[in-house]
């Protein structure tokens, strides 16, 4: 039986000012009575999330001193008293956004707690996942499938959000061509769900995306348009030039424009990439249209098992989306590539041995 130290090494947002964030020395929390004390395996990077909080980014909300880090992956350490259905050793991880009262597992599709002004949001507002150790409640945590790798277990968090906002809030149907735009990590998980419904994903992205396109073609997805290309217009002309769901996975300014010139009359706008700045969007075609867009917040219990279960059978393959590993204490290199280079998807930091 592995013993647990008495002090860990943590990545802290000590102060509210940009940057204010080092590697301190910190207690390892002992779980509660039904919490279960994890040890870190890898978290992901999340630009508009970590990335923003080193920034101080006016949009993003967070306490200090907070220990930073939301994609978490790792193994059981302990359990508390009340914990039955999680024993040390066990790979598991740890939803990002909790409810206070509701949710995780149980909550049989109840959603109020995403909405409620009082949630811990991992990483932001409760201590997170750049460190080796965290604490969670049972109700909150997840099993990763023996079959899928711990760099993909890093993109858990996203493929739930995607799983949320195509599965269970926008429902897209089976067997439908559906418009991707932005060949991200959203746009390329949304991809394969597409697939996974039978449908025909196209994915829309800029030059600058190439390797992301590469990324996309070495998965099967080789249907693309490049749109600050002067062909533009013909490149959507090849799939009959509207589409009747469009999913916008980028967060990029003029991405939702796009999105509403590219849907069909009575089409269906799925929004999953936010983003910080204000966007250009006339009422004009959206009325015209008559448009649905339908958003969603987060994830719920239910996306989360769905992401095991479709990562477990091998319909989504998140492996070939982790760029690379840093250790924990190379933190700031991590966050300057990642806010920097475009052709990363993905990279954790590992507390432990690089995965």
């Amino acid at each position: 039986m592995t013993t647990v130290p008495q002090t860990m090494k943590a990545l802290v947002k000590y102060a509210a000012e940009a940057g204010s964030m080092e590697i301190r020395e910190y207690p390892v929390p002992v779980p509660g009575a039904t919490e279960v004390l994890v040890k870190v395996k890898a978290c992901g990077v999340d630009k508009g999330g970590d990335l923003y909080i080193w920034k101080s980014h006016p949009v993003m909300k967070f306490r200090v001193p907070v220990i930073v880090g939301a994609e978490n992956c790792g193994e059981v350490a302990a359990v508390g008293s009340a914990v039955m259905d999680w024993n040390p050793g066990d790979r598991v991880t740890a939803e990002v956004v909790i409810g206070k009262e509701g949710g995780g597992k149980g909550s049989h599709g109840d959603t109020a707690y995403l909405f409620q002004s009082e949630k811990w949001d991992l990483g932001r507002n409760v201590d997170g996942g750049f460190a080796e150790y965290f604490v969670v409640d049972q109700r909150f945590l997840h099993a990763i499938p023996d079959s899928v790798s711990w760099r993909a277990a890093t993109l858990f968090e996203m493929a739930a959000v995607a799983i949320r906002n195509l599965l269970e809030v926008v429902q897209i149907p089976r067997d439908r061509r559906v418009a991707i735009i932005g060949p991200g990590p959203i746009g390329q998980i949304s991809a394969q769900i597409v697939r996974w419904l039978g449908g025909t994903p196209v994915i829309f992205g800029l030059e600058r995306d190439a390797d992301r396109f590469a990324l996309a073609s070495s998965l099967g997805f080789r249907e693309h348009v490049i749109v600050d290309r002067p062909d533009f217009d013909a490149q959507v002309a090849r799939y009959g030039e509207t589409f009747p769901y469009v999913v916008e996975a980028s967060g990029g300014v003029n991405a939702l424009p796009l999105a509403i010139q590219l849907a069909s009359v009575q089409g269906t706008v799925a929004v999953i990439g936010g983003n910080a700045a204000e966007t250009p969007v006339s009422s004009g075609w959206f009325l015209m249209k008559e448009l649905t867009m339908k958003g969603s917040y987060a994830h719920t219990w239910s996306s989360w098992e769905k992401v095991a279960e479709l990562a477990g059978s091998g319909a989504l393959d998140l492996e070939p989306l982790y760029t690379g590993s840093y250790s924990l204490e190379d933190w700031e290199v991590a966050f300057r590539e990642v806010d920097t280079d475009p052709s990363i998807i993905k990279v954790g930091l590992c507390p432990g041995e690089l995965i």
